[in-house]
């Protein structure tokens, strides 16, 4: 889908191709299943985030950021509320019934942290683990 492949790509026609070519669109769907399933205990969190690795922490945290932001939204103004991700509409849903704010906006943070620190020689395997460990525990909080 054009559409959805330019709103991964923010806007740029280029990165958007190149998400086609490397089969971005269905990876992101298995990615965000995982993501899920990490909540519902059926996933591993390093075994995801090793599955994750290939794509690049960098890559990985566009992503994450995206649906964590999309998350707010759906808390906060419930499911007609206007999200980047429309086609993973449903999936949000669900997710954003399981969470409180306060635990998404905990994980947004440590997103942007781990955004500032990807201009250090972080290692993104470890980065990567402690994000879906993180992601598990938010879980927890509710």
């Amino acid at each position: 889908d054009a559409e959805a492949l330019l709103a991964l790509a923010e806007g740029a026609p280029l990165a958007a191709l190149r998400l086609n070519e490397e089969g971005g669109l269905a990876a992101r769907q298995t990615l965000v299943r995982q993501w899920a399933g990490l909540l519902e205990g059926r996933e591993d969190p390093l075994a995801v985030a090793a599955q994750w690795k290939p794509w690049g922490l960098v890559h990985s945290l566009q992503w994450l950021n995206s649906w964590v932001t999309d998350l707010i939204r759906l808390k906060s103004a419930g499911p007609d509320a206007a999200i980047s991700n429309k086609d993973l509409g449903a999936q949000l849903q669900n997710i954003a019934e399981r969470l409180d704010l306060k635990a998404l906006y905990a994980f947004l943070d440590q997103l942007t942290e781990y955004g500032r620190l990807t201009a250090n020689n972080l290692n993104e395997q470890l980065a990567l683990e402690d994000l879906m460990i993180a992601w598990r525990r938010s879980a927890l909080r509710r």
